[in-house]
């Protein structure tokens, strides 16, 4: 899921509006929201993509590394290689058949 929300193939909607993506479960059960559309934190600013940076929130555990997007409760125009070093540190991504 984490690399369909980067590349812009994630995008659902309902009466012409973007839905939110999923929440991305890790391995060892570090959760996290990963969202890019024209009305995130992301760049480009826009709802096709590819994205270079993307809005994160809903963490189940705060990067401290991450101090400097952070805005509040969710972090904002976060480098997606940041992300995928997250993930890859909680044992990457759960298979999506098996959420």
């Amino acid at each position: 899921m984490l690399e369909q929300i980067i590349s812009g193939e994630c995008r659902d909607t309902v009466l012409g509006i973007k839905v939110p993506a999923p929440q991305i479960k890790c391995v060892d059960g570090t959760a996290l929201s990963v969202q890019a559309s024209a009305s995130h934190y992301c760049a480009p600013r826009d709802d096709v993509g590819p994205y270079s940076l993307v809005e994160v929130g809903y963490l189940s555990e705060d990067p401290k590394a991450w101090e400097e997007y952070r805005d509040g409760a969710i972090y904002g125009f976060v480098p997606v290689d940041k992300v995928r070093e997250f993930v890859a540190l909680h044992g990457g991504l759960v298979p999506q058949a098996t959420i």
